[in-house]
């Protein structure tokens, strides 16, 4: 029921056609998601005294593209769902830093990306796989619209990315 595909990006290159399968924005926050976490793992190897691996990442990256179509067709609300996803230890949304009319930034949670990470108790790939398995128990319908795609995303080394598609998740 998962796709796996891997997608070599050098960000000083065209997008790959494998990570095109995302809007232009959703593409964006990737690389911000990627290019963060980066230093954030730079950064707590240089605290321990151990030297990283070129971009070694110890994140992965839960992605939802909503249909919002099927979310007002099934009257599920979006929050329902998200909140769902927020209740497993390990993963948090990743903070979205937004302008009003005034041109004042305003950092909020997105409905969009979730970071996961690894748990005491949990990796992250059994963390991932305990989502789907939820949203697809709670929300799943044969011949129903669905309420979007789920795609889980990890970079494996600099320019790497292991993008898997959950298909019928909900």
């Amino acid at each position: 029921m998962s796709q796996v595909n891997k997608v070599l990006f050098f960000f000083s290159e065209k997008l790959p056609d494998s990570l095109k399968r995302f809007s232009p924005g959703t593409q964006k926050r990737i690389v911000q998601w990627y290019k963060t976490a980066g230093k954030t793992a730079r950064k707590n190897n240089n605290d321990v005294g151990e030297d990283l691996e070129d971009d070694d990442i110890d994140q992965m990256l839960l992605v939802i593209e909503w249909d919002e179509d099927g979310i007002r067709t099934r009257n599920i609300p979006k929050q329902h769902v998200i909140d769902v996803i927020q209740a497993f230890d390990g993963c948090q949304p990743i903070q979205i830093h937004r302008a009003n009319q005034f041109g004042i930034l305003g950092v909020a949670p997105s409905e969009t990306f979730f970071s996961i990470t690894d748990t005491q108790n949990h990796c992250k790939e059994q963390i991932v796989e305990d989502i789907v398995a939820l949203l697809r128990e709670m929300h799943y319908q044969r011949h129903q619209p669905s309420l979007g795609d789920v795609f889980e995303i990890k970079a494996t080394r600099r320019g790497v990315f292991n993008i898997r598609n959950h298909r019928n998740v909900f």
